[in-house]
């Protein structure tokens, strides 16, 4: 049996004199697998490559090398692997679920579904992938078929903790959270220590707008794991909720620890140019570059001037459809569209660390009244359409982007305000492009809702149209943040626990001050939001013009 010189250290289990022998099969065996636990791939790899030299067909060493190679994360060896073993044994349900775990970390969706359903098959007593089929169930979105796998791996086993966190995970992404809940406390009942269902209990508390148990959890997945990066962002979200500004956006550079798919995520820079302190720029130049959505670039250009008084140059990086919104804004020397090749620079400053690199505090929040404005000849274009409109004119957004995960808490279904259009006295101007534009002829609304959304071409079209209404009424969406930044009168209509720039309890917002904010009182009511959003509606067009 050959043995890679080069692994040889002090303290390894090959170096014994007993080791360097011709050993029988079975004590190698006993070497490879402890070469494995102990991170050594390479050598457990080896060993099982010279068994297999004498017996090809032994499947637990085949199986064992395809987790060697599983490890070292070559996938197509892995896979090989385990199909050799279901070659020679065909209801090896050990091999079967083995073999799903590579495809899936391959990214063979469907094809590992079928292997951990053929393993269950083989072994209806598989708990372990119960669990993990549940997940990609999920995952493709069969909710039904994943809590019913859940379920029947936790009759096998019901201390399994991570089933009942994988449960718990499934129920709160349905919007059950109370349900999550019940999941999630078995789960730490069995392993009291478990950072990641701390973490998940307190969203779904979160969610229950039982916010001090939250804090609480999420400190507790910190005590016990302190670069739980999730936890950590969550309980930054969650102070800045409360309005807690000096701790929570601190905390809130955790999120670039994240890791998502989601565009809507922040994804770190990485320059060599160091990341702005907020001392004064004296002559050097500065990027800025925004993140996340439009609405948080909307929100945070404001922090424009306060950084251009510090007396460097600065220039602006951002997704091309807001390059025409803030194209003529004072301060800027420079605008780069996203993904172009940027000009050299000294410093640099994500849009969401500058509340935190100039110390905002709820006082010192930069001014929020009409930082932003359209052209004139935009705006004068679209008073002209606008002209024979009946005053006063409303503007009407609601719904912002489905892909935005958690869309679906604060968007509201057109029909919802089917009674505010239909028996309120204003002229409604459709602010909403995009999936969702279908629902005025389908509430059969399009008699009262006058939409251009075929001719709006950019923001700066928006902003423009926001310019010849009273009041825009919204729900929580990149127009919420226009129609603020524009200084026009907007109601936001805001679900149960809010977005954290939101706040808690309170009517008005420190980021805009022209806004007024409508929050549920249930979980999910809309219709009762709306009824209270009409009385106010009501009474405003009584006094309008006053």
């Amino acid at each position: 049996m050959a043995e890679d010189e080069n692994s040889r250290t002090a303290g390894d289990p090959a170096q014994s004199s007993k080791a360097r022998k011709p050993v029988s099969a079975h004590a190698a065996l006993d070497l490879a697998i402890a070469h494995y636990k102990a991170g050594r791939y390479p050598q457990a790899g080896e060993i099982y490559r010279q068994v297999l030299k004498i017996q090809p067909d032994n499947i637990s060493v085949i199986t064992n090398l395809g987790a060697v190679y599983r490890a070292q994360g070559n996938l197509d060896r892995a896979i090989a692997c385990y199909r050799r073993a279901l070659e020679i044994k065909p209801d090896f349900a050990n091999a079967c679920g083995n073999l799903a775990n590579a495809l899936k970390d391959k990214g063979l969706t469907e094809e590992a579904i079928r292997y951990f359903q053929r393993a269950i098959e083989i072994n209806p007593g598989f708990g372990e992938a119960y669990n993990s089929l549940g997940v990609m169930l999920k995952d493709r979105g069969d909710m039904d078929e994943a809590i019913t796998c859940f379920k029947e791996g936790l009759a096998l086993s019901p201390e399994n903790e991570s089933a009942n966190n994988n449960l718990g995970a499934l129920y709160k992404e349905m919007g059950e959270p109370e349900q999550a809940i019940s999941y999630y406390r078995q789960a730490l009942a069995t392993k009291p220590d478990f950072a990641d269902a701390h973490n998940n209990l307190a969203n779904a508390l979160k969610d229950l707008g039982k916010v001090d148990e939250a804090m609480a959890s999420y400190d507790r997945a910190i005590e016990i794991e302190s670069d739980h990066v999730d936890a950590r962002f969550n309980r930054a979200m969650t102070l800045l909720l409360l309005g807690d500004y000096a701790e929570g956006w601190a905390e809130h550079e955790w999120r670039w620890k994240r890791k998502s798919d989601s565009p809507f995520m922040a994804r770190k820079r990485e320059f060599v140019q160091p990341l702005w302190d907020g001392s004064p720029l004296e002559g050097r130049t500065i990027l800025l570059h925004a993140e996340q959505g439009f609405g948080d670039s909307i929100q945070f250009i404001r922090y424009l001037p306060t950084v251009a008084a510090k007396g460097g140059r600065v220039v602006l990086e951002c997704h091309r459809l807001l390059t025409e919104l803030f194209h003529d804004l004072p301060g800027i020397d420079d605008m780069i569209e996203s993904g172009r090749q940027l000009p050299p620079f000294d410093v640099h400053a994500p849009f969401l660390s500058l509340p935190m690199i100039l110390d905002t505090t709820l006082e010192t929040i930069p001014d929020g009244a009409g930082y932003l404005r359209a052209t004139e000849p935009r705006i004068k274009a679209w008073g002209e359409r606008l002209s024979s409109l009946p005053r006063p004119r409303v503007g009407l957004c609601w719904q912002g982007n489905p892909n935005f995960q958690g869309d679906r808490w604060r968007s509201i279904p057109l029909h919802h305000f089917t009674d505010l259009v239909r028996r309120t006295k204003a002229s409604f101007v459709n602010l909403h492009k995009g999936d969702g534009i279908e629902q005025i002829d389908a509430c059969g609304l399009g008699d009262r809702i006058t939409n251009y959304s075929a001719e709006v071409d950019s923001l700066l079209d928006t902003a423009a149209i926001m310019e010849h209404l009273d009041l825009v009424i919204t729900s929580d969406t990149s127009v919420a943040h226009l129609a603020g930044a524009v200084g026009k009168p907007t109601w936001v209509l805001l679900q149960f626990l809010p977005d954290w720039r939101w706040l808690l309890e309170r009517e008005d917002s420190p980021w805009y001050p022209t806004m007024r904010l409508f929050r549920q009182t249930t979980r999910g009511d809309w219709t009762e939001l709306l009824s209270r959003a009409k009385e106010a509606l009501d009474s405003y067009l009584a006094d309008f013009g006053d």
